[in-house]
Order: C-alpha cells, then structure tokens, then sequence
C-alpha cells in the first residue's frame, strides 16, 4: 500500500528512497502479465525483494547498462494443481506484488525466472504530470462528488491513475487504483468527516509515476454505527446476569467503548457507562426493560439503538439450605457464578470473574483496570480481559500463557488468591501477605470462613460453587461493614 504524499501527513521519516511498486501475475503457462507499475518514495524497510529468490527483477540505464538486480519468489497458496506428464502444473494465477528500489536513470526493466525472460517494459525518461481541476480551498464535499484531474505525459504513453483520500494526519484510504479516465464520482458518505482533508492522486505512465495533492477540502462527520443487532427479547431469570458487549464503531474515532463515549439509559436515567451492558441479579424487578444505548464520537454526533431484556422473578435455581441469603447477597451485589450448578466445583475462569469484581469495587483507584497485553494468557479465548486482569496483578498464575480457565481450585488456592486480591485492592483493609494459615486465621476471625460446619475450610479440597459466592459475599460484607 503507498502511503507517500508530498504534504508528508502520512508518517513518511527523512531516510526515504524511490521505489517501484511491480504488481501483475504470472499466468498457468508460467508468462507475467504486469499491471501498471506506481513509483513513489517509501521507507528502506518497505523494499520487499531481496538477493535471492525464483524471480529476477533486471533494471538497466539507457546505455543497457545493469543498474541494479533484485529477487523476490511468488507462490500460489492453496492453489489447486494439475498432473501432466511428471510435472505438477498449477491451475490459475499467481500474484505478483514486489517492492525494489528505483534508480533515476532506470530506462529499462526485466522480469527473468533464472535465465528465461518472463517480461520487459521501457522506461520512459519523465514523470507524467497531473492536476486537480475545478476545486477550491475548504470546499464542502457531501454525498456524492465528482473528483476532475488533467494530466500529460512527454511522450504520449496511456496514463494510469490512483486516488486517494486523507481526512487526517496517518490516516488515509485508497478510493480506486488504475483509473483510465480524468474523473471519478466518489460517494463521501462512505468516508470519515474532517475540517481539513485533502485528496492526492497518482499518474504513472507503467512505471515512472508523478503525484498532486487537492486544495484543502471538508467533509461532514458521520455518527457513529452501533453494529450491534438485537434480533429477539432474551429471558433472564431474577438470578441471572445480563451481560451485552457491543461492538460501536466510528469512522473518525474507530471503535468505540470508553466511558465518557458510551452511556445506557434506562426510563430517561443514567445506567451505567462503557460499552458493555452488565445488568446484576436482582437489581431490576421483574419485567420487561428497555436500555438505550447512545454513543458519541470526538465531533459530538451521536447515534442510539435499544435493548430490551425480559426478567422473570424465578428463585429456582437458589438453594433452600443455610447459604440462601449469602447467595443472594452475592447475586445482589453483582458475583455471578452458575447457580444451577451450585455444588459443582468452581473454574477458574469463573474465580477470576469473581476476584475481578471484587478488584474493581474495593479498589480505591480511579481506573482499576491495567491496560490490555497480547499474549499474557492464550487459552481463554476472545473475552479473557478477567483472567488477563488476574494474571497482571500477580493474583493467579499463567505459565507460559496457560491460564487453564476450565481448571478448579483447591479451598486454600482460593483462600489465598480471594485474600490477597482483597488486599492488594484495598491495603488499608487487609495487610497482603502470602502465609496462608494467617490468612485462614483471618478469615476464621471474620466469619468468611468457619472452623467447622457447613462452611469449613477444607484446604484440599476443590471449593465449589455455592462456597466460592457464600465466601466472596461475606468477605465482600466484612470489607463494607
């Protein structure tokens, strides 16, 4: 992708060189059958040939002179092959698209697979030049428009063009390559918004290029798509959560999802703020509700689109025993874990959504959440900002990235990570420590856990379910109290 232009608002450094940009393919009877060819300046880096390879590319000055030799291989992945005789012969083409550095004087330019010459192109020794035509400085560009450019070459070759469009500073988009004629309508609906845009245009005549920017232009911002559908009214019981992650995304600001970009309303409030919709158990009654989301980008345009939940005031899944009213206490105060599993044991994937609740509300930092790494976990799929989240603080484990989310844990590798997660959230609570029969001494002291009975420690063994939200609430009450 060319990514030059002479306004330099397109991340181009001072260590630049000329280049050629050959494209085409070679066809099943093994000839190449080029495009036009687009010079331009680009970074050192940028250059993809190299000293060896299948293909040659020869470029010679007009005195048939070799200037400069470059290799590059092109293969056909996945593509289909015949038999003929002993050989396999491939079925289609194969893509050429090979960066080499361009010298000035090149008048010359030759294609060979090791010796056989697969192509040649004369160089003509002038740039073609190109114009825009009929614009003018900050002219308001809407909809449909009708982009002009008068162009012209020495010695009368066909000209190619590619357009492009720049709302800002790194940010570009290539509108049409290889256009023949001198105008194009462009839909501008389709494009970021901007106070002050440009659009550039290359002409090459195959292989020398020349480039125009346009005047200044504008082009009125769009509001954002919230992609997100909603297809059917989902029914959640009183003990469940409602968890909706929507995907917003803006063509000025990208993707939406932060706080001051996004907010729900529910009956004309304020519900919460972000991207993410997290409705805890027990926090509505039961019914139907309706939440509006309302995103708003950096120009202040906003769209909004509904969601409507229905939740039915059904316990069944609540045990009937002593751990009732600390369940539901957890569920109130937002721990969800799988109730309808209530005596199985916990994951810890699952733990990890708990501590990171329990992180976020104790934490007296005003944002809690460590910014996102690739590759700190590598087994939990998309969604694994929780486990991420633990990983980072130093709470739970992931060597070599193996966070192993469908695993349980014991009582005592609960006790510790719950205790020290607190701590870690809150120093003047809980003093950290990582002697773990302290720490079951603490939680003995303060009910979280008991000596005996129906919630006895049990450091071997794996916590369950109901332990893991009975523990949690209480713990979560003893903080608070």
């Amino acid at each position: 992708m060319r990514s030059y232009n002479s306004r330099e608002l397109l991340g181009q450094t001072a260590q630049t060189i000329k280049v050629l940009e050959i494209t085409g393919y070679i066809d099943a009877g093994g000839a190449f059958v080029a495009s036009p060819w687009y010079t331009y300046e680009a970074n050192l880096s940028d250059v993809s040939a190299g000293r060896s390879g299948d293909y040659g590319v020869y470029i010679y000055d007009g005195a048939g002179d070799l200037l400069q030799t470059s290799f590059f291989n092109a293969s056909a992945r996945g593509q289909i092959t015949r038999k003929e005789g002993t050989t396999l012969a491939p079925l289609g083409r194969i893509p050429v698209d090979v960066i080499v550095p361009f010298p000035a004087s090149a008048a010359r330019i030759v294609i060979r697979e090791g010796e056989r010459e697969l192509f040649a192109r004369a160089v003509s020794d002038q740039e073609p030049k190109v114009t825009f035509t009929g614009m003018s400085d900050y002219q308001l560009l809407s909809d449909r428009v009708t982009l002009t450019w008068e162009a012209s070459v020495a010695d009368g070759s066909e000209l190619f063009f590619e357009l492009w469009y720049c709302p800002a500073e790194d940010d570009y988009y290539n509108i049409a390559a290889n256009i023949t004629g001198r105008s194009l309508t462009v839909d501008m609906s389709a494009y970021p918004g901007t106070d002050e845009g440009f659009f550039y245009i290359f002409a090459t005549d195959g292989v020398r290029t020349g480039e125009s920017d346009s005047p200044w232009v504008r082009v009125p911002y769009k509001a954002p798509d919230i992609i997100t559908r909603q297809t059917d009214i989902p029914v959640t019981k009183i003990t469940e959560e409602i968890l909706l992650d929507v995907d917003i995304y803006d063509l000025q600001d990208g993707w939406l999802w932060d706080d001051d970009e996004v907010v729900w309303m529910l009956s004309g409030k304020e519900f919460m703020t972000g991207c993410v919709l997290w409705v805890w158990p027990y926090e509505l009654p039961a019914g139907e509700h309706v939440f509006t989301c309302i995103a708003t980008n950096s120009a202040g345009m906003s769209s909004e689109r509904e969601f409507a939940f229905r939740i039915t005031d059904d316990e069944s899944d609540l045990p009937n025993d002593w751990s009732r009213n600390d369940i539901v206490n957890a569920l109130t105060n937002g721990f969800v874990a799988p109730i309808n599993r209530i005596d199985a044991p916990i994951t810890r994937g699952q733990f990890a959504s708990l501590m990171t609740t329990l992180y976020v509300y104790v934490s007296e930092l005003d944002d809690p959440y460590p910014e996102y790494e690739e590759g700190v976990v590598v087994d939990c799929g998309q969604d694994d900002y929780e486990e991420f989240m633990m990983v980072r603080l130093g709470l739970m484990d992931a060597p070599g990235g193996r966070f192993s989310p469908n695993r349980s844990l014991s009582e005592g590798e609960a006790a510790l990570i719950m205790y020290r997660t607190a701590a870690l959230a809150d120093p003047e609570v809980l003093e950290d420590s990582d002697d773990l029969a302290q720490i079951i001494e603490t939680l003995i002291w303060e009910e979280i856990v008991a000596a005996s009975g129906n919630n006895a420690y049990q450091a071997a063994e794996k916590l369950s379910v109901r332990l893991a939200l009975v523990r949690v609430a209480r713990l979560f009450e003893a903080i608070f109290e």
